[in-house]
């Protein structure tokens, strides 16, 4: 693959990532470095109205013709 066209791929980093940077759900993150795309990333419903639970270190991943086929997440951390 030519050089040009692998540094037009984005990285990540570039990517809005707003959702897993908020203070109230930091703790949930295992690494700083690796978030949960905003625009690909799970939503959980709220429990008792708790902004902090709808989050979750995940995104959505697509199959073969199956949109959103596939959950990657972290591990849990022990609290």
């Amino acid at each position: 693959m030519p050089k040009a066209k692998i540094s037009s791929i984005p990285n990540f980093e570039e990517l809005p990532c707003t959702a897993a940077t908020r203070a109230i759900v930091s703790s949930k993150n295992r690494f700083l470095n690796i978030l949960p795309i905003d625009a690909t990333r799970v939503i959980l419903s709220l429990l008792n109205d708790d902004p902090s639970t709808d989050y979750i270190n995940g995104n959505y991943i697509s199959g073969y013709k199956c949109p959103n086929k596939f959950i990657a997440t972290q591990g849990n951390i022990s609290y």
